[in-house]
């Protein structure tokens, strides 16, 4: 925010929509993939921005806008425009990121950051091993004498965790994690006194589970949650996976993984070090290759940028739980070092849930426990008008 002035360009936000269907207790909702994550904030900020041109008033602060759609491949573009836009870029104050804040029941989190990602495919194929068939799958009897390469990848996925799959056994990967500082503490005493069991039995609920790691709850689960990293399998096939059956013996297989970093770590030593586990264990054949990688971003809480995030919800009633760290991953880091290194917050008072889903939706109408979309937008206008006021 407050960039030397330019216009605000326009930008047409297009979403594939199912309908405008009665969810209660929160009415009407506006269903579609990309409802909530994030067209339909995207959409309510410029409805914000044109509402306060409508009035004959000014923006209240100069926008950059900066809008792409390549996040769910990995932002492949996004490094190179900001390389080309660095000069543009770093006259700002201030890096914004439309969203929803609230929960299901209205609690409203304000989250100071996100962890990074790498996220990797392991491959391994008889040509490569010079074990197993090099082509093209064979019949499944033929397992008592030739090798089967989905048998070696299970054992060298094996390798990277204990029995329990939690504790992560590749060396040095999370060395350089760091552990909640001292304001950190502090924020997590605080979301101590209100999340309550209840809040974390509807977590469960919506993601259908029954329980954490470790049985672990309360404050202990969201600091885990929040600082630490992750060795995860996202997905493995190879050979046939189809109904019924068919004797096979694969050829090849492939494993997607990702890597979840938290403040400190470096993505850069991600492959490598896996890429030095999988060798010293004789796995030399299994290939690696990156497919996204995102640094984790950071502001603190202190900044003006954020308090003036926090003004604006308690302007609008509602007293915010401020959250040290967002456990998922976004590519605020290329505005938040160096050249450009810009404070990034985000924020928004409404409710949409079930990113990535068919019946992902945002909320439309008030009066539920939630905001709706003129609360959503009335939100922007508040937090607009206090970032014209950062010292």
């Amino acid at each position: 925010m407050r960039v030397r002035p330019r216009p605000l360009s326009s930008i047409r936000c297009t979403i594939q929509c199912r309908a405008l269907l009665e969810q209660p207790p929160f009415g009407r909702c506006l269903v579609a993939r990309g409802a909530s994550n994030t067209k339909g904030e995207l959409r309510g900020f410029l409805n914000a921005c044109e509402s306060i041109k409508a009035t004959g008033q000014k923006l209240p602060v100069n926008l950059l806008l900066v809008a792409e759609g390549e996040e769910e491949v990995g932002s492949p573009s996004l490094p190179e425009f900001v390389k080309d836009h660095t000069k543009e870029l770093a006259e700002a104050d201030a890096v914004f990121f439309p969203a929803c804040d609230q929960e299901a029941g209205g609690e409203v989190g304000h989250w100071l950051g996100v962890k990074g990602i790498v996220y990797l495919e392991l491959e391994l194929d008889g040509a490569n091993w010079d074990k197993g068939p090099k082509e093209f799958g064979i019949h499944g009897s033929l397992k008592s004498v030739v090798d089967n390469p989905v048998w070696r990848m299970v054992q060298a996925l094996a390798t990277m965790t204990g029995p329990d799959g939690n504790k992560v056994l590749v060396k040095d990967l999370f060395r350089d994690a760091a552990e909640p500082d001292k304001d950190d503490m502090m924020l997590l005493e605080r979301l101590e006194k209100t999340w309550t069991p209840k809040r974390e039995q509807e977590l469960k609920d919506a993601y259908k589970i029954n329980s954490f790691v470790n049985g672990v709850t309360g404050v202990e689960m969201l600091k885990r949650d929040m600082f630490t990293p992750t060795l995860n399998i996202d997905g493995m096939w190879g050979g046939y996976t189809g109904e019924g059956t068919k004797t096979l013996l694969p050829h090849k297989v492939t494993v997607k993984m990702d890597v979840r970093l938290v403040p400190r770590m470096k993505s850069e030593a991600v492959l490598p070090l896996i890429r030095k586990h999988l060798d010293s264990r004789g796995f030399q054949e299994i290939r690696i290759r990156q497919m996204e990688c995102y640094d984790w971003s950071r502001t603190s809480y202190k900044h003006p940028a954020a308090q003036a995030v926090l003004k604006a919800y308690r302007e609008m009633g509602v007293e915010p739980e401020v959250w040290p760290m967002l456990s998922a991953s976004a590519p605020f880091y290329l505005f938040n070092r160096e050249p450009v290194n810009l404070p990034v917050v985000m924020g928004g008072l409404g409710y949409g849930a079930l990113a990535h889903s068919p019946n992902e939706y945002i909320v439309i109408d008030e009066g539920g426990p939630t905001g709706g979309l003129r609360t959503l937008e009335k939100s922007y206008v508040a937090m607009l008008d206090n970032f014209s006021r950062m010292s």
